[in-house]
């Protein structure tokens, strides 16, 4: 997890300290944030002659980095273009030819000749590649590792990332693949500019969600707070939004563009649009979820942005996730391995159920069992026993007792604060 502190440094700063010397092949690591598109476009890009090609990892990231809209492109004096929009606009000797990943291995797939005036080539957020070459057979994304991880005459090839995560599996299934490659890692440079969150929490289950949900709720109504949301498949995006709902919170969904089976609605693709050009979630959504296709990139500069759920163990989707939000944030949760409830932060929603100090019985426990809904990685709902060591692991005490009532015995359980000594 990323360290808790923010620092000074940018990647460019770094680069005048150290004036690293790169050879063909070189793969700088740097935190999200840390300055890296600053330091392709100004310093490495800028007087390069011929062609440069900056590779994506997908679509929303193409479009972020080369928008469409060519009034917002000669507002930034942008000078990339795509296949679809070949104009340019600033100054500079440089021209930034940008597509994803999968059009690059489409092409390299048929012949090299086609990128042979290319003189350097920046490949963002390079742990993609090989993570989307293992969902199945894609000779294009085969061929774009072949002619990627190898010197190219008269080329030189840039990589970078945050998580090295994809690529250390790459090279166990395929040693050898980064034999040419020089690594610069500045993960953990003294000083260089890091995002931190004051909080991390974790769940085991996608369903603990829900308590999180109740728990933030009148925070997030009263202080107008907004939360972005991860999790793989759009069926399991689905279930969280309609959680959000239930609380009141009003979700926006986003996936890829390129979905047949799920086609978005213009309503969201509206709420897409606008996120790029604002980097601000749109004002009437208090949640966006995301799947993959948005999982990199891109930024999002929205100071109400007050929570960072993860719902995945995996390093890379933690720390590219949490890096679309360019600031510090209060708090990220993301999924844990194993069920390890125990640790869950549960005492802000015992006052809400209003349960501290009062005599509890057997429906009363089955109730707050119910409404707390904790859940174990295998799915299964954590009942009373195991609630009660949760709320003891919280600073509360849990005292058994027999009480008597209508000339009746029965057992209740009380929650109190711990007397601080």
């Amino acid at each position: 997890m990323m360290k808790k502190y923010e620092g000074h440094l940018w990647l460019s700063d770094i680069f005048d300290i150290e004036k690293p010397e790169f050879g063909s092949n070189n793969l700088i690591l740097a935190p999200v944030g840390s300055g890296k598109t600053t330091l392709i476009k100004d310093r490495l890009a800028k007087d390069v002659e011929g062609v440069i090609l900056m590779l994506v990892s997908n679509n929303f990231l193409k479009d972020s980095t080369s928008p469409q809209d060519i009034e917002e492109k000669k507002r930034r004096g942008e000078r990339t273009y795509t296949t679809q929009h070949r104009e340019v606009f600033g100054e500079g000797k440089h021209k930034i030819y940008t597509m994803s990943f999968a059009e690059f291995g489409e092409r390299i797939s048929l012949n090299d000749y086609c990128f042979k005036d290319v003189s350097q080539i920046h490949c963002d957020e390079i742990h993609s590649l090989p993570e989307y070459k293992s969902y199945g057979n894609n000779d294009g994304l085969t061929h774009a590792i072949r002619y990627l991880f190898n010197p190219q005459e008269g080329k030189q090839i840039f990589y970078y990332t945050a998580t090295y995560e994809n690529l250390r599996r790459l090279e166990r299934m395929k040693p050898g693949t980064l034999q040419h490659v020089k690594t610069f890692n500045y993960l953990n440079y003294p000083g260089i500019v890091k995002y931190i969150e004051l909080f991390n929490e974790k769940f085991g289950h996608i369903n603990q969600l829900r308590i999180k949900f109740k728990e933030i709720s009148e925070d997030f109504k009263v202080y107008g707070y907004k939360g972005l949301i991860y999790t793989k498949k759009i069926e399991t995006m689905k279930v969280i939004s309609e959680m959000l709902k239930e609380e009141g919170f009003n979700p926006l969904m986003l996936w890829s563009i390129n979905n047949k089976e799920n086609i978005m609605s213009d309503k969201q693709l509206q709420a897409r649009e606008e996120i790029i050009k604002t980097k601000r979630i749109p004002n009437e959504y208090d949640f966006l979820i995301i799947n993959g296709a948005m999982r990199e990139g891109w930024d999002l500069h929205d100071e109400r942005v007050g929570l960072v759920i993860v719902n995945s163990t995996s390093e890379t989707d933690i720390v590219q996730v949490r890096g679309r939000v360019r600031m510090n944030i209060p708090k990220l949760i993301y999924r844990c391995e194993g069920s390890e409830v125990e640790n869950i932060k549960i005492g802000p929603i015992l006052d809400k159920f209003n349960v501290i100090n009062k005599e509890l019985n057997t429906k009363d426990k089955n109730k707050l069992v119910e409404n707390l809904g904790i859940y174990r990685a295998d799915g299964k709902l954590v009942r009373w026993n195991g609630v009660k060591q949760i709320i003891e692991n919280n600073g509360f005490d849990v005292i058994d007792k027999t009480v008597k009532r209508k000339g009746k015995r029965f057992r209740v359980s009380v929650i109190k604060e711990k007397d601080v000594k």
